[in-house]
């Protein structure tokens, strides 16, 4: 767990806007950070698929077969999320109904 705690890294930058007749404009400074976080961010990416392309071979594994378990898997998890979703509606519902009983009494 140290580890894991060890290799992330978070980065903060303050985002500053300067108000405009046209409406709010990013200052230099904080385009500046963005610009920054994208590189460190793009480094970090080609740090991870390097590390990818170092991973043998999936030698012995039947990719088809593993193809269609990995289907079936998103299948399922499309399905869980529909339903998810409408516990979701149910649950607002829910809470708008309650939410008028209560103005009601």
């Amino acid at each position: 767990m140290a580890e894991k705690e060890k290799n992330n890294k978070v980065i903060e930058i303050e985002l500053n806007y300067v108000e405009t007749p046209k409406g709010n404009v990013a200052t230099l400074d904080s385009v500046e950070q963005l610009a920054n976080v994208i590189l460190i961010l793009d480094d970090e990416i080609n740090a991870i698929k390097e590390k990818i392309n170092k991973i043998p071979s999936l030698g012995g594994v039947d990719m088809p077969e593993l193809e269609e378990r990995l289907k079936r898997i998103e299948s399922v998890l499309m399905d869980l999320d529909d339903k998810v979703s409408i516990l979701v509606d149910a649950m607002q519902e829910l809470a708008k109904g309650l939410s008028e009983i209560k103005k009601r009494t």
